[in-house]
């Protein structure tokens, strides 16, 4: 399973499989909305622009181009198999992290019990997901191009115009 999301809001769930031929195919499988509005209007704003998504174990966090991270759940198994679904019922708005800054990359802590989140412009922040409050900020001054949070060791690695820093 992967997941993606765009510019109009939806956030999209696609199970990988092969062909005969070795193939990968994708097919969408479940779908979520974080807005209300009509195309057009979801387009034009910001707010349901899809910057960064993370899977955890049973949460997608999404965060946007105005600063709101949104918490959607993962369908059960047996939700899963059924024909795409769309659904609002499932998200709610779970913070905004940095001010109107972009969320430019999520990651959840190996235990699932912290995020980290890293925006367009170096703003590094650890969040505690049980409390929502921010643990510590660093500023990097820089522009950010990605980050991943090692499952296996305590590390963070980010990826600047320039360098990498770890």
């Amino acid at each position: 399973m992967f997941v993606s999301g765009g510019i109009d809001g939806r956030i999209i769930l696609w199970e990988i499989t092969n062909n005969e031929s070795n193939k990968m195919n994708f097919e969408k499988f479940y779908e979520y909305n974080i807005s209300h509005e009509e195309l057009n209007k979801r387009i034009e704003d910001p707010k349901n622009h899809i910057q960064s998504l993370c899977i955890g174990s049973k949460y997608i966090l999404a965060g946007t181009k105005s600063g709101d991270i949104y918490e959607i759940e993962i369908p059960d198994e047996s939700e899963q198999k059924q024909v795409t679904k769309y659904t609002q019922d499932m998200v709610q708005l779970r913070m905004n992290c940095h001010d109107h800054d972009i969320p430019k990359a999520l990651a959840f802590s190996p235990n699932s019990d912290k995020l980290f989140s890293i925006t367009k412009n170096g703003i590094l922040s650890v969040w505690d997901l049980k409390t929502l409050n921010r643990e510590s900020t660093k500023y990097f001054a820089k522009e950010t191009l990605n980050m991943i949070v090692c499952r296996s060791s305590p590390r963070i690695i980010i990826a600047f115009e320039k360098e990498v820093f770890y």
